[in-house]
């Protein structure tokens, strides 16, 4: 069964980057790699796949703070290296402390989206895993009872059986849709409020006083 820590196929790889010490690149990397795992989640969405779309979103934000991280790495090795006694070296220390501080408002809202994509994708999941089992156990059961009546030459009896066993297979298989996409529209509800909650309050932190 697939899990949450699966990883995303498409993912751009850290590793190519790591070892760099420009800024621009480690900024050129997040944006390339958020491009990335969007694409792909929208992609995965469209085709009804909702539990790998959970887990692109998922595997994407991982990379996004783990490049934000180096990134915050890099700026206080620059800062470690300024003399702020002179007016030069106390401005980039500034502009670099305004960046640090970007980036871990940033990671700090990208922990929060990677924890309610790693619940919704357990209950997604756990929800799913026992819809799939009963619906699998039915088509077999179905199956072997039209199997057995046919055996028996009681072929409208078999029909009826087959039919009835269609329509509970088509109900199954609705519940399952209707589970995905109950849950994914809850949350995209939950994230917008607080989307719309964090911006009124980063106003208010900001305001000039």
């Amino acid at each position: 069964m697939a899990t949450i820590n699966d990883v995303m196929s498409t993912s751009i790889r850290l590793d190519a980057v790591q070892s760099t010490r420009s800024l621009k690149t480690l900024t050129n990397y997040i944006k390339a790699n958020t491009n990335a795992w969007r694409s792909q989640e929208v992609a995965l969405k469209s085709s009804g796949d909702k539990l790998d779309a959970l887990k692109t979103r998922y595997q994407g934000i991982s990379e996004e703070i783990k490049g934000y991280n180096l990134k915050i790495d890099e700026l206080k090795r620059r800062q470690s290296g300024l003399d702020q006694t002179t007016n030069q070296g106390s401005e980039k220390y500034a502009k670099y402390a305004n960046q640090i501080a970007k980036a871990q408002e940033k990671i700090a809202g990208l922990n929060e989206q990677q924890s309610k994509a790693e619940k919704q994708f357990e209950y997604l999941n756990s929800g799913l895993s026992g819809l799939q089992r009963n619906y699998h156990n039915l088509n077999r059961v179905t199956n072997s009872y039209v199997d057995a009546l046919k055996a028996q030459g009681k072929i409208n009896q078999a029909g009826q059986v087959k039919l009835k066993g269609l329509k509970e297979g088509l109900n199954s298989l609705s519940d399952q849709y209707k589970l995905q996409n109950n849950e994914l529209n809850k949350n995209s509800q939950t994230y917008k409020q607080a989307q719309l909650a964090y911006e009124k309050q980063r106003n208010v932190v900001h305001e000039p006083r």
